[in-house]
């Protein structure tokens, strides 16, 4: 049993509010190990980590919680962050799901917030279209080496807390069309991305603080954009000129609210849920059900 007494600053009922929550993580390697470390510590009771890799040698350097033997034998990452989760909680609930994480969207859509460290711009912006689509906040993070003219190399990377109705990874210029037809076009040429294991730490450990915020009342934001971008040469994180300057007082006009609930689902499915036939009458629903069940509302609504 945990004594949480020493984190009892996020709320007298930050513990069963931890407990009771369900995370994604999405792309478990990198910063995404730093995920499941931290919040199993922090007390966090159900997890749904999705990646369709095993792990290999040239991983292991940046990967917390792996072991020489997982490489060896090419272990699963997801069976890794189960391992270290349960190091920090063994009490909580992990559900592990080797594959890629469009295979694991019903399980995706019942969690309380995403999380993403996925490797690529069409991956986020396929992620974060996911994650508004079905009324879940959505952390990413992502971080990149870069070889300057003078022959030395800068780190750079950005933690964005992109929530519904909300500004996006496109208002921040972060997820481009231009970038992602660039990286199709280079897919497969340009070889393994140079990756160290702190920037991925600072930037997985502000995530970590984005989420428990949105989990306990530790503080109030009244901000929906959180974004910080990190220059690992100078170890300072800080919130863009564009934020102040471009986007406040303005809407996200990539993702409206108008666009929400499952595109594939069969209103005819809910409404016989609705009717006791599935449920059984008196028995209180799922947080899954109800999320759908407003989804479908809202489609109704600002669908036509």
């Amino acid at each position: 049993m945990h004594d949480y007494s020493r984190q009892s600053f996020l709320g007298a009922e930050s513990p069963t509010k931890l407990r009771t929550a369900r995370i994604g993580l999405v792309g478990y390697c990198g910063g995404g190990s730093h995920y499941g470390q931290q919040f199993g510590h922090i007390g966090i009771g159900n997890f749904v980590v999705v990646d369709d890799d095993s792990i290999e040698e040239s991983n292991r350097h940046r990967f917390v919680g792996s072991e020489p033997e997982d490489a060896r034998i090419g272990m699963a990452k997801v069976d890794i962050a189960r391992r270290q989760i349960l190091r920090g909680n063994p009490s909580a609930n992990v559900k592990t799901i080797k594959a890629r994480w469009q295979e694991a969207a019903d399980a995706l859509a019942d969690c309380d917030i995403i999380f993403g460290a996925v490797d690529s711009f069409a991956q986020r912006d396929e992620l974060e279209r996911f994650c508004r689509r079905h009324l879940i906040p959505y952390i990413d993070i992502g971080m990149v080496v870069t070889k300057l003219d003078d022959g030395e190399f800068a780190i750079s990377g950005q933690v964005v807390q992109s929530l519904p109705g909300g500004h996006c990874l496109r208002c921040c210029n972060i997820v481009t069309d231009e970038r992602i037809a660039e990286e199709a076009d280079q897919y497969g040429a340009v070889g393994p991305q140079p990756q160290v294991i702190w920037p991925n730490g600072v930037l997985a450990s502000t995530g970590v603080g984005f989420g428990i915020a949105l989990l306990t009342p530790w503080f109030r934001s009244t901000k929906k954009l959180r974004w910080l971008v990190y220059d690992g040469n100078s170890g300072v994180l800080a919130e863009p000129a564009i934020v102040s300057q471009h986007l406040a007082g303005i809407d996200c006009v990539h993702h409206p609210l108008s666009e929400v609930g499952d595109p594939f689902a069969d209103i005819r499915y809910w409404q016989k849920q609705g009717s006791g036939a599935a449920t059984g009458i008196g028995q209180t629903p799922t947080k899954s059900l109800l999320r759908r069940w407003l989804h479908q509302v809202r489609q109704c609504l600002f669908g036509r």
